[in-house]
């Protein structure tokens, strides 16, 4: 899935608390989590010190862990929306996204953001589920508009998903005219016009994109899609070289490269 490369997608940030008395214990002596868990037994109100070792999960690609580890600590701080913000975003990662919505409904429950509203209407949209609607219509009601660019989008990516490609082109345009900046609208609008094997106008949609970002690999990849479609191979290979090079790690590029070129 793609609804956690949005550019609001949940970080893990960490608190603004006093930095904790560091221990005697030489950390030489023991293995990392260990430490960490010492520390963590040493100072049980940390929220810092409980992140830290989440996100050593989480970085070590460890997620069934890290998502156990935040729910032993939401027991004891149930109301907690940060740590359920945590949560919701491992279990997207981890592509359990009921889970997901789950966790951000409860945020939602606790104290509502406009940020969590979105996030929550994406996965309703990526699920099908017309409550991201509602909640777009709730964010374009605001008189101050924060989120139009946001709510265009999920009007649009519902649509798609829902296998409503042509019309969901004209919500990802009233994204891009809120903020002609949101590549991720481009990127939607892309895809829905390749799904339509409209692989030329699609092309042109990306290279907005890339102008737009020119370090935005996903469009890199996904023009190299479409000029595949379009029997161009050898360019196709370079703008899945190009995707490569701004992110190393990007599979889908790698194979796609390399069915190619072998």
């Amino acid at each position: 899935m793609r609804i956690y490369n949005l550019c609001f997608l949940i970080l893990f940030v960490a608190c603004n608390e006093e930095p904790e008395k560091k221990t005697t214990t030489p950390v030489a002596e023991l293995p990392k989590v260990n430490l960490m868990q010492d520390l963590i037994q040493k100072h049980p109100d940390s929220l810092i010190l409980k992140e830290n070792l989440i996100q050593y999960y989480r970085d070590s690609a460890e997620y069934n862990k890290a998502i156990e580890l935040t729910t032993i600590y939401l027991k004891s701080d149930s109301l907690n929306t940060k740590l359920w913000r945590i949560k919701g975003t491992l279990a997207a990662e981890n592509d359990d996204t009921l889970l997901s919505i789950n966790c951000f409904e409860n945020i939602i429950n606790i104290q509502p953001s406009g940020n969590d509203l979105v996030w929550l209407a994406i996965l309703y949209a990526s699920t099908k589920n017309p409550n991201a609607n509602v909640i777009a219509d709730s964010l374009l009601s605001n008189k101050n508009a924060q989120f139009e660019k946001e709510a265009f989008y999920i009007k649009g990516y519902y649509l798609s998903r829902s296998n409503k490609k042509l019309e969901s082109i004209p919500y990802f345009d009233k994204s891009i005219q809120s903020s002609y900046t949101f590549v991720e609208a481009y990127r939607e609008k892309a895809l829905a016009l390749y799904d339509l094997k409209k692989y030329k106008q699609a092309l042109e949609v990306l290279g907005k994109a890339i102008t737009v970002k020119n370090n935005y690999d996903e469009a890199y990849f996904y023009s190299g899609l479409c000029l595949e479609q379009m029997n161009n191979k050898q360019l196709a290979a370079e703008y899945y070289q190009n995707a490569l090079i701004y992110n190393p790690n990007f599979e889908l590029a790698e194979t796609a490269l390399n069915r190619l070129t072998k």
